[in-house]
């Protein structure tokens, strides 16, 4: 019990000290659905961008091997006011759980079927506004823009893959952003939210890592 206590007082300090790469407004976690009554989530990073929750007397360092579920758009309550295409959807969510694998695997094991040892990750994206619905938007240099979001936060479920119960539970807001769009030479219809996508995989991991000490 002790050793969990100190992991999770180490997991706290460290995500705290990544407060300073995020800058930005202070936030405050709205219920979306998705993570049931947000449970008692604390925020962990000074601008208070990012909140966990997280259960108690869990044997964390049992688990070994990781489930990474198709990632989800969650819309809630607001799904007229998300104005983004099917075809965008599927596009981000498969590029976001591609990300997490790929991020997973320099460390740790993914698979498919639940196990003593086997934590479950299930994620969603939540609160999208878009930049560019229409994506008919022409840029300076004669290109069109790529799909874009001015906002979107992330919820992660931490899950049992045996019981099902979830045990911890994670909201971030920080959205990262092309610093200066018009120098991309290349434009892809993903080109800025690959970006945005990728450090939202390496905190998810992180958070996940401290947890089961990885």
């Amino acid at each position: 019990m002790k050793s969990q206590h100190r992991r999770l007082a180490v997991f706290f300090l460290v995500m705290f000290g990544i407060s300073i790469l995020v800058s930005g407004c202070n936030f405050a976690p709205s219920k979306t659905g998705f993570i049931p009554e947000y449970y008692d989530l604390k925020p962990i990073l000074a601008d208070k961008s990012a909140f966990i929750w997280v259960r108690d007397r869990v044997e964390w360092d049992q688990y070994k091997r990781f489930i990474v579920d198709p990632v989800i758009v969650y819309f809630g309550d607001d799904i007229e006011k998300a104005a983004i295409s099917p075809r965008d959807l599927i596009d981000v969510t498969a590029y976001f759980r591609k990300s997490l694998i790929k991020e997973i695997s320099k460390t740790a094991r993914v698979v498919n079927k639940p196990g003593d040892d086997v934590l479950r990750l299930r994620i969603a994206i939540v609160g999208i506004i878009p930049t560019n619905p229409t994506n008919e938007i022409i840029n300076p240099k004669g290109f069109y823009l790529p799909m874009d979001f001015r906002e979107a936060s992330i919820e992660v479920k931490v899950i049992n893959s045996i019981s099902s119960r979830m045990d911890a539970g994670y909201v971030e807001f920080k959205l990262k952003r092309p610093k200066d769009p018009f120098s991309i030479g290349h434009i892809t219809r993903m080109e800025y939210l690959e970006p945005a996508i990728d450090d939202w995989t390496k905190r998810i991991w992180s958070m996940v890592g401290r947890l089961t000490e990885r």
